[in-house]
């Protein structure tokens, strides 16, 4: 959050994306489904399919072009009928490995995976998100920290120059103008 507001303030005609920086299951619950999926095969090192529709139900490939699927389901694990349609993906495809993440799969989903390694050699790899994003993954407790964290020790002259609404009127005046002047670079910032 401060690297952000940083970038704001410091640099308001540059252009830059951030990414990779911890967030709560929330924030990524809450994430465009395309997105998602680019987030999930950035932090693998996996390639993002390009395409956001028509995709074939691939969202990327693996390290060996094994097509990758991403279900970001905030409220349901992923079942039976998920897998059963990249099944078929895979087999368009023909390939016998794909990789299928999700926050959490049901009973019904892994017998099916079970049932199509035995039958017909096709492996498909459950990867929760909680495996993909590891440290990444904040939980609501270290979200909060951090919020608090945050508040305590923003820089000082950033509180004495200016209240906290006096702050935010700079911010949106830089984007403002970032925004009209259609200048940038294009930079992106990353954090590992």
């Amino acid at each position: 959050k401060i690297m952000t507001e940083r970038f704001s303030f410091d640099c308001p005609t540059v252009s830059y994306e951030l990414k990779n920086l911890p967030q709560s299951e929330q924030e990524l619950k809450e994430m465009n489904g395309h997105k998602f999926a680019e987030s999930v095969c950035e932090v693998m090192g996996w390639q993002a399919n390009p395409k956001k529709s028509g995709d074939g139900g691939i969202d990327g490939w693996g390290p060996n072009k094994e097509p990758v699927q991403v279900k970001n389901h905030s409220k349901s694990a992923a079942g039976r009928p998920d897998m059963q349609k990249f099944f078929g993906a895979l087999a368009k495809e023909k390939k016998k490995k794909g990789f299928f993440v999700a926050w959490e799969f049901s009973k019904d989903a892994m017998e099916f995976l079970a049932e199509m390694k035995s039958e017909h050699k096709v492996e498909i790899v459950p990867l929760k998100c909680s495996e993909v994003f590891g440290a990444l993954l904040l939980d609501g407790t270290e979200s909060t920290k951090i919020e608090k964290l945050y508040i305590e020790r923003r820089p000082k002259n950033w509180v004495e120059d200016a209240s906290a609404s006096e702050h935010k009127l700079v911010l949106d005046k830089a984007k403002s103008a970032k925004k009209k002047t259609g200048k940038g670079r294009g930079k992106e910032a990353s954090s590992n």
